[in-house]
C-alpha cells in the first residue's frame, strides 16, 4: 500500500509540473513552479544517490546496470543544461537562469532537485541528472533489503518498472524543446537494465 501511494504521488507531482508548462498560464516563476512541484507523497525517504546504488548495481551479477545507465542519456541530463545550446534554447524560451538553475529545465534533467536538503543523502549528486532513484523512488528504506527480499524492498518504496509510458511522457513530449519523438518500446530497450537471471 505504501509503494502505492508513493508512486501516486510522484505521478501526481509529474503531471502537476508537466500541467504548469503546457496550460495557458505559463507566466510564473521558476519558485512558483518549484512550490507546485514539491512531492505530495508522504515519504520521509531521503534520496541516497547513485553513488551508493552502483556499490551493488555495477557487477556482472547485476547486469552492469550502471554502465547501461552511464552510457545513456538520463546520465548526461543535467550536463546538457551547462551546453551552449542549452543556454540559446533557454534564452529563446524567455528563462532568465541558466538552464541548470532554472525551475523550467531541472524538472526533466535532474533529480530531487526541488527537495529540502534533509531530504538528499550525503552522497547525492544533482549532476548525476535523471538516475536510479528518478524512477525507483528515493532509496534510504529499501537500499539495504530491496536484493534479498524484493517485495519488501517494495513496501519500503521501491518502485519498479510498470510497463507504461506514464512516468516516461512526463518529459519526453511534444512540450519539450528538443523533442524527437518518443516510442516508449523502442526507447525503452535503449535503457533496459534487467538482471540476468
Amino acid at each position: 500500500m505504501t509503494n502505492r501511494i508513493l508512486l501516486l504521488g510522484i505521478i501526481l507531482t509529474v503531471v502537476v509540473i508537466a500541467a504548469s508548462f503546457v496550460l495557458p498560464d505559463n507566466n510564473r516563476s521558476a519558485e512558483q513552479v518549484a512550490i507546485a512541484a514539491t512531492p505530495m507523497a508522504a515519504s520521509d525517504a531521503q534520496y541516497i544517490g547513485v553513488a551508493q546504488c552502483v556499490i551493488c548495481h555495477r557487477t556482472d551479477a547485476q547486469g552492469r546496470q550502471e554502465a547501461i545507465w552511464r552510457e545513456s542519456s538520463h546520465a548526461r541530463a543535467f550536463q546538457t543544461l551547462k551546453t551552449e545550446e542549452s543556454v540559446k534554447i533557454a534564452q529563446e524560451m524567455g528563462i532568465e537562469k541558466a538552464p541548470h538553475e532554472a525551475a523550467e529545465c531541472l524538472v526533466c534533467h535532474a533529480t530531487g532537485w526541488d527537495l529540502p536538503a534533509e531530504r538528499m543523502g550525503n552522497r547525492f549528486n544533482i549532476e548525476d541528472g535523471v538516475q536510479c532513484e528518478t524512477c525507483h523512488g528515493a532509496g534510504s528504506e529499501f537500499r539495504a533489503i530491496h536484493a534479498r527480499d524484493p517485495e519488501a524492498g517494495k513496501e519500503r518504496g521501491l518502485i519498479v518498472a510498470r510497463g507504461d509510458a506514464d512516468a516516461c511522457i512526463v518529459c519526453h513530449n511534444e512540450n519539450s524543446p528538443t523533442y524527437k519523438g518518443f516510442e516508449y518500446e523502442r526507447d525503452l530497450a535503449k535503457i533496459a537494465h534487467p538482471i540476468p537471471q
